[in-house]
């Protein structure tokens, strides 16, 4: 419907970097799905909307919103939604070189990948975990 042409709009202003034109579009997409009552689409946006905080290195609300997106796709059944929201709280772990915990969500999005047969998501996920040991050893 309507909340998800606007979500998918917004994705190409954050491809675009025009984040405040992201943001406002998210904003009234998560109006829309919370008077519909949509709990999916709630959390595509609000993990749209972590997209935009990341951009903005605003790493605390990204955080939350990815967060609290996994908490919506976890009580919608979202498998897929799931290890991408792992992902992302993973790459954040990464950016305060929190590499343990960065591993943990790796893992964890890792295991969720290979439980919905997503090869693209393993993928993705074997690579941040390869990137994630890089890390430690150019540290260590």
């Amino acid at each position: 419907g309507e909340a998800d042409c606007l979500r998918i709009l917004a994705q190409v202003h954050v491809a675009r970097n025009k984040l405040d034109e992201a943001e406002k579009l998210l904003e009234h997409a998560l109006r829309l799905c919370n008077q519909l009552q949509d709990h999916l689409g709630k959390a595509f946006n609000i993990s749209t909307l972590g997209e935009v905080y990341l951009k903005r290195n605003r790493l605390v609300e990204g955080e939350q919103s990815f967060g609290r997106a996994l908490q919506l796709g976890r009580e919608t059944q979202d498998r897929v939604g799931e290890a991408y929201n792992l992902t992302k709280l993973g790459e954040i772990c990464l950016r305060h070189n929190k590499l343990d915990e960065a591993e943990e969500m790796f893992q964890r999005a890792l295991q969720v990948g290979r439980q919905t047969q997503s090869h693209v998501g393993k993928a993705y996920n074997l690579q941040k975990l390869g990137r994630n040991s890089l890390t430690r050893e150019q540290a260590g």
